[in-house]
Order: structure tokens, then C-alpha cells, then sequence
């Protein structure tokens, strides 16, 4: 009977810690899952903080908007100096940024208001002709939009990210520069300093 009582105990502390190998492991990586859950969710939210801050980079001075010679959607050539005595908005944006699709339709308004009186020219970022045309035309992008494709022009101007919106004056000077989504409110203070 002794055997047999010891024989039980034994068979449950086995299972007991049987029990226990199985848990612990499943409990271990339940505890660093949320550890990493917890520390992505404050890296994020570290990096949303930045990504705003990052956004609203609102500079304004005088220096000389560097020319540059793109093609447009039909292959023609464009230069910034043939704009030379009007206000240019340049803007830089590539057509899988989310930032620089939701600041197109306040750039439309933006064109409709100052139409023949403001320049707006949409420079794409490295993207091929096909992807930006059917862009532009399922978006209804009323303004010149040029291809620099390999990315010369927008290191020219020193663009680290999209969108990128430069505010030219007449003369050729760029009267404020704005990383990140435009509000109407932005664009509005671009427009005033280069009217």
C-alpha cells in the first residue's frame, strides 16, 4: 500500500511538473511578447511625437531656389528660370507617400485660387512616367507635374523627406520652406510671403 500511495504521489509531482515545463515556457514568452508589445507601442508613440514635430519644420528665408531643367508627364522640358517674375510652389512627393496624397486636394484648392497668378509645379520623386500620370489623373492634378527621376533635383533642395514644399518668390529666392502634410493654413502663409 506504501508503494502504491509513494507510486501516486510521485505520478502527480510528475505531473505536476510536467505541468509546470509547459506553462512556464508559454508563460516566459506570453511576458516578453507584451514586454515588446509595450516597448513598440512607446517607440511609436516616441516616433509619432517626432513624426509631428518633424511635420510642422516651417522655415522661412531668402537663399536662391537652385534651377533645375525636368521633364514633364509628356516629355517636355521644364525649367524653373522660365518662371522667372512669378511665384513658384514646389512641391516634392512621390505617389506612395499617404502624407503627400492627403495634402493634394488643399493643393488643388490652393491652384484653383491662384490660377495664372501662382506656379505650381508637383516635382515626383524617382517614380516612372506610368505610375505617376495615372496618379495625377486619378487624383485630378491640375498642375505641372515634372519627374525627377533620379532624385537630382530634390538633393539640389536637400529634401530628407516628403512631402516637401518650397515657396519661390519673383526673384528667385525661396521665401519659406515646409516639410511634412500642408494644412490649408500653411499653404495660405507660403502663398502671402511669395504674392
Amino acid at each position: 500500500m506504501k508503494g502504491i500511495a509513494r507510486n501516486e504521489i510521485g505520478v502527480r509531482n510528475c505531473l505536476l511538473f510536467s505541468v509546470l515545463m509547459l506553462i512556464a515556457p508559454v508563460t516566459t514568452c506570453l511576458l516578453v511578447a507584451w514586454l515588446l508589445f509595450l516597448g513598440a507601442g512607446a517607440r511609436s508613440l516616441v516616433a509619432d511625437e517626432a513624426a509631428e514635430r518633424f511635420s510642422e519644420t516651417l522655415e522661412t528665408g531668402d537663399a536662391s531656389a537652385p534651377d533645375f531643367t525636368l521633364p514633364d508627364l509628356d516629355g517636355n522640358q521644364v525649367s524653373l528660370s522660365q518662371f522667372r517674375g512669378q511665384p513658384v510652389v514646389i512641391n516634392f512627393w512621390a505617389t506612395w507617400c499617404p502624407p503627400c496624397q492627403a495634402e493634394i486636394p488643399h493643393l488643388i484648392e490652393a491652384y484653383e485660387q491662384e490660377q495664372g497668378q501662382v506656379v505650381f509645379l508637383a516635382v515626383s520623386i524617382g517614380e516612372p512616367s506610368g505610375t505617376v500620370r495615372r496618379f495625377a489623373q486619378e487624383h485630378g492634378m491640375p498642375f505641372i507635374i515634372l519627374l525627377d527621376r533620379n532624385e537630382s533635383v530634390a538633393g539640389d533642395y536637400q529634401v530628407r523627406g516628403i512631402p516637401a514644399t518650397f515657396f519661390v518668390t519673383r526673384d528667385g529666392k525661396i521665401a519659406m520652406r515646409y516639410v511634412g502634410q500642408m494644412s490649408p493654413r500653411v499653404i495660405e502663409e507660403g502663398l502671402r510671403q511669395i504674392r
